[in-house]
């Protein structure tokens, strides 16, 4: 059945949403959320979804499928995954995995935790990078200025290297 979320409550199990929805039968009752594991997804209120009973009894309702006002761009083969704002307005972010293996991502700030980061390949970055504590670069470093920071002194413009150690430069 086709219905609208009119409400989340909070769960103290963590583990269960349940949603307040209106069946597009009229009538209002209260469902809990199923989904494949490891997905969390909130919808924002007055999306339209899927929701049903288990057993055809109205005490096991399941809200399991959303359809929100989101433009669809995925291509076939490719997977996009996004957030909205709290209004399910505006997309925010995405991870878009396209159907010629680039993958994208986009949005405000991309916040790195892990233990270890390791990457191979050709990075290439336009901006401004910062970066702190030690960085290792086992392979060349392509740059034509460098600034020293955090209290360091000097400028290192067309950089000239020997062995490891700064030989030129202006």
């Amino acid at each position: 059945m086709k219905s609208k979320i009119l409400e989340t409550f909070k769960n103290s199990d963590l583990f269960n949403r349940f949603f307040k929805v209106r069946l597009f039968a009229k009538q209002t009752t209260n469902v809990v959320q199923f989904h494949s594991g490891g997905d969390d997804y909130n919808p924002p209120a007055n999306v339209e979804g899927l929701a049903g009973t288990i057993g055809n009894t109205a005490n096991n309702g399941v809200a399991f499928a959303w359809r929100d006002c989101v433009e669809r761009t995925a291509a076939p083969g490719e997977k996009r995954l996004y957030a909205t704002d709290a209004a399910g307005q505006n997309v925010i972010a995405t991870l878009h995995l396209k159907n010629d293996g680039t993958i994208i991502l986009n949005g405000g700030t991309l916040q790195l935790e892990f233990e270890n980061v390791v990457s191979s390949g050709a990075w290439q970055h336009t901006g401004t990078m910062s970066v702190t504590g030690d960085t290792d670069i086992t392979g060349n470093l392509s740059a034509s200025h460098i600034e020293a920071a955090d209290g360091k002194d000097g400028v290192l413009d067309k950089p000239k290297f020997k062995k490891g150690i700064a030989t030129g430069g202006t």
